[in-house]
């Protein structure tokens, strides 16, 4: 019974001491053994009782989720009772399938004892003498054969567990295998088995798929893990190896009788990688561990005259493969392994490149060929096009009401059109992996000619008019009506859909979304290799103008701006088709990705190089960048926000929240010393999380611009915060004079998201206030700027935006006090700054009592005053009476000072009945600017930022000041 409370203790370290008491007789009686000692002997037959009886528990602390110790004592002591012959009579299936998966756990402090566990219940390993320590040691005499047997036991028992259970054989976790190689490396009994490579080879051809042979589901990925497991040990041997012994000319290992494990795995791979290859081209899992070997090759072997036809074998079948292949794991496994071979200092670098130069011209001329077929049959669909484009609304809308389902039921019986766009993205698949990998003056001609365009220019641009056109045909088009008396939802009809758009083939248009991913990034990687060398030869003092650099990026931006304009607005009440709203959603987010690459490659900061090259290529004019972006961040915020979106089981970020909140994180980052304010405050609006992982990421990019520059920080929360709370003045719900009862109700209902909307302002502030630190400012320049920060927020709660003509009731914005309150622990940590504020706000106070509209002051709007006031202890005056008793207290510096919520005592009801006829809430409010703290030598908020001039009043909606831009010194000053 002590035993059992004491395993099942709240504290790791007494289940510890609990398991660690029951291992004290088996350890004892192992040093007794290994010390030939008889002084005292230990019975372990009188441990089995108590052993077998918390045998469960024992069990389940091999999955204790506080304590790794708890899982090795576990682990250990189990590993003990098999050896000793005490779990002879357990029949628990589930308990065994637990204690044997540890080995498969990533876990790495107890899968060595768990492989031990499972290898003594293999027959394959009986043969094998036990140790002192209840572990098998190794007979060094032990033949190929039954080394061969060992290794397929395991595979075998791998593939078993693997494939227990409704899985898929293509969703099957082969790389769990990889844990399996690491825990024989660590058992130096057993070790030899992950270096043995004849044995591993002669267990995968044993087990090669034969022609007409049906192999079952376990048969199949036993087939897979042997490869997983061979590929795993080749880069686990080779990586263990310094990286100048891997250059072939400098090893120098003195000649001996013993062959390096490394050079025997080269020597085997030559030999059986070309055939293997081949025999498993049409086992995509299985390509991907085979495609891996080729970068382990050592450049020792290749100088040999026998070798020659096996490397040459080789790297014909790699170049094959790849113009074969579609999966993308497998062309990065190819072009890297390539890449290596081609950078080795050996004999046969030559043969490589001719074979990359070989690769990439047989790319060029397909590429050629498909953009060719494609448009063609483009132009002769467009004009078929146009004889179905008469056809009525209630045709379209059911034929539109089904396409989605049938835009991916139809793979195998896709148009000759989307075949090719099929073949086309598939294409450029290729292309793209290919160049985010291998240096393009290994795939084109020599450098650059300044008298005509390079061939990597003119294959640029060949590609970047082909997506300008694909994007161009697929744009939406804006309503234009003058009839007020219009439906608030109409259908697409000739005048509002682009042609492209028109034919019943759904499938195309999936597929060109596909090409328009694959080609941005394909361009993008060009101008990066681009921009490479043209850094290396300025660098080198060579001529060096940027002027292919800055055209390319041109072009790029300009595909950028098209991939943004196909944003969609559903307040222009057309109803779009499900494959239209998906292809502007693909488009968008890849377009989202490769602004924050263009804008992380080109730095502001590079502007402040002087007369430099860097100074020439910084990249400053990026609005339309930004505008996109953001816009359609807010597009699909509602999608962030649903619970479906977080982190997979893995612990991996979400696909959505990598393209929404990344790209913007990493683009802000990058250039914070120059980063847009309300950019960043539109991201920080984010900092409460929708999900987990949005949280995270924005809390990430949060510390990182606090530590880069802190008072440009500061400066974004005022955007953040400012932009929370015109959002909420500007949705304040309206109801009529005379309310039915559901108006009444959709009134109330709007009412509390009215007043949630407010709390999740505040809590916003409430965690950027937090986000500053703990304790004092350490830094002078942030506590000057705080002063600013909160005089700015007192200007704008009682004068409003400053600059605009203000059509806000007298006091509306003075609940924005309540949420600078949560700065008000910062403001009284200096007292003198402290004092000057006070002062700021009486000044403020004096003005707004001699306002002739001062008695038409809210009194929601007048607590709200109060309660700022109290937050920093200053006296509260005939104008602000002392707040009540049973009001809320402040979070933030600990005072019973109340903190009224809008939700509650200032909703749109209360507000409303002092709010002009006309507009309760200026809209003007939105476009704001940041003064004092505003964006200096910036655009103003009127001027156009869209992407497209078609796009003004859309972008608008993003609530960026786009032209963000301001001297590093002029920030510091504010």
């Amino acid at each position: 019974k002590y035993f059992g409370w004491m395993a099942s203790d709240k504290e790791p370290a007494v289940r510890v001491a609990a398991l660690e008491g029951l291992l004290g007789p088996f350890r004892h009686a192992k040093r007794d053994t290994a010390n030939k000692k008889t002084s005292l002997q230990v019975n372990l037959e009188d441990m089995e009782s108590v052993c077998l009886k918390f045998l469960t528990r024992i069990v389940d602390c091999t999955e204790d989720a506080e304590s790794l110790e708890v899982q090795e004592v576990a682990m250990e002591l189990l590993l003990f009772m098999l050896k000793s012959e005490m779990l002879d009579e357990w029949d628990d299936d589930d308990g065994w399938d637990q204690v044997n998966l540890k080995a498969l756990d990533e876990n790495t402090s107890n899968d060595v004892d768990a492989l031990y566990f499972v290898f003594d219940q293999m027959d394959c390993f009986d043969a094998e003498e036990e140790g002192n320590d209840g572990k098998s040691t190794m007979s060094h005499g032990l033949g190929e054969k039954k080394q061969v047997e060992q290794v397929e036991s395991i595979a075998s028992w791998i593939a078993n567990k693997l494939v227990d259970g409704p899985i898929e054989l293509s969703s099957v976790r082969v790389e769990r295998a990889d844990y399996v190689i690491d825990s024989l490396r660590d058992m130096k009994e057993h070790r030899h088995l992950a270096v043995n490579w004849s044995a591993m080879l002669k267990a995968i051809r044993s087990e090669n798929p034969q022609q007409g042979r049906n192999t079952g589901r376990e048969e199949a990925v036993k087939q897979r893990v042997l490869l997983r497991m061979f590929a795993h040990a080749a880069a686990q041997e080779v990586s263990s190896i310094a990286p100048t012994e891997r250059k072939g000319g400098a090893r120098k290992r003195k000649r001996s009788s013993n062959t390096h494990p490394a050079d025997a795995l080269s020597a085997a791979l030559l030999k059986n990688l070309p055939q293997l290859l081949t025999a498993y081209k049409g086992d995509v899992v299985a390509l991907r561990s085979l495609t891996m070997l080729p970068q382990y090759l050592m450049p020792s072997v290749f100088g040999l005259p026998a070798r020659k036809t096996e490397f040459l074998a080789l790297i014909k079948n790699l170049n094959r493969l790849f113009q074969d292949s579609t999966d993308e794991t497998v062309l990065q496994n190819v072009t890297t392994g390539l890449l290596t071979l081609s950078d080795g200092g050996h004999v046969r670098v030559g043969d490589v490149k001719m074979q990359i130069k070989r690769l990439s011209m047989a790319l060029q001329d397909r590429l050629m060929e498909l953009l060719r077929s494609t448009n063609h049959e483009e132009t002769e669909e467009g004009t078929r096009s146009q004889s179905q484009s008469q056809k009525s609304k209630s045709s379209r809308r059911s034929r539109r009401s089904s396409a989605s389902e049938s835009t991916r039921s139809t793979i195998g019986t896709m148009s000759p059109e989307a075949e090719m766009e099929n073949s086309l993205s598939l294409c450029l698949l290729r292309w793209r992996v290919l160049l985010k990998i291998c240096p393009v003056h290994l795939l084109f001609g020599d450098s650059f000619n300044d008298d005509d365009e390079s061939e990597v220019e003119e294959f640029y641009n060949t590609i970047s008019e082909a997506v300008a056109k694909r994007l161009q045909d697929r744009r939406p088009i804006t309503k234009q009506t003058d009839d007020e008396d219009d439906d608030d939802e109409m259908e697409t009809d000739s005048k509002t859909l682009a042609s492209a758009w028109k034919t019943s083939d759904m499938d195309i248009h999936t597929e060109v979304g596909s090409s328009v991913n694959n080609s941005l990034q394909l361009l993008l990687s060009i101008v990066a290799w681009t921009l490479l060398e043209a850094c290396e030869r300025d660098s080198m003092e060579e001529d060096e103008d940027g002027s292919v650099v800055l055209r390319m990026r041109s072009r790029l931006v300009k595909l950028l701006g098209l991939c943004f304009d196909q944003y969609i607005d559903e307040s222009d009440g057309i109803v779009y088709s499900d494959a239209q709203i998906e292809f502007a959603n693909v488009v968008q987010s890849a377009a989202a990705k490769v602004s924050s690459d263009v804008r992380c490659l080109f730095a502001r900061d590079w502007a402040k190089a002087g007369g430099t090259l860097k100074n020439k290529l910084a990249f400053v004019t990026d609005t339309q960048m930004i505008g996109g972006s953001v816009r359609y961040l807010h597009q699909r915020d509602d999608e962030l926000k649903s619970d479906g979106h977080d982190e997979d089981e893995n612990g991996n970020t979400d696909e959505l929240v990598i393209d929404l909140i990344v790209p913007i994180a990493r683009s802000l980052t990058a250039n914070w010393n120059d980063g847009n304010r309300k950019e960043a405050g539109t991201l920080l609006a984010y900092i409460a999380g929708h999900t987990k992982s949005t949280g995270h990421v924005v809390q990430d990019a949060a510390r990182m611009m606090k530590k880069i520059n802190p008072v440009r920080y500061l400066e974004a929360q005022m955007a953040c915060v400012r932009m929370g709370f015109n959002k909420w003045l500007d949705s304040e719900p309206e109801i009529s004079d005379d309310p039915s009862e559901d108006e009444e109700q959709e009134f109330k209902e709007a009412a509390e998201v009215h007043g949630q909307m407010f709390h999740d302002v505040e809590q916003q502030a409430r965690l950027l206030s937090r986000s500053l630190g703990v304790g004092k400012l350490g830094n002078e320049n942030v506590s000057r700027a705080l002063t600013s920060f909160m005089k700015e927020g007192v200007r704008f709660a009682f004068d409003g935006d400053d600059g605009v003509d203000d059509e806000m009731v007298l006091g509306s914005r003075f609940p924005f006090l309540l949420i600078l309150s949560k700065y008000s622990n910062w403001a009284k940590k200096n007292k003198y700054a402290l004092e000057d504020l006070k002062q700021f706000i009486l000044e403020k106070e004096d003005a707004l009592k001699s306002h002739p509209e001062f008695n038409d002051v809210h009194e929601d709007d007048l607590k709200a005053l109060r309660t700022f006031k109290v937050s920093l202890g200053m006296e509260v005056t005939e104008v602000a009476q002392v707040v009540s008793q049973d009001d809320e207290s402040s979070e933030d510096d600990g005072s019973a000072v109340g903190t009224p919520s809008p939700s509650k005592s200032s909703t749109a009801s209360s507000r409303r009945r002092i709010s002009t006829a006309g507009s309760q809430r200026s809209r003007l409010s939105t476009q704001s600017n940041l003064s004092p703290l505003e964006e200096e030598e910036g655009t103003s908020d009127d001027e156009d930022t869209s992407p497209s001039p078609s796009k003004r009043r859309r972008v608008s909606n993003s609530k960026i000041d786009e032209g963000d831009e301001e001297s590093d010194a002029e920030s510091e000053e504010s």
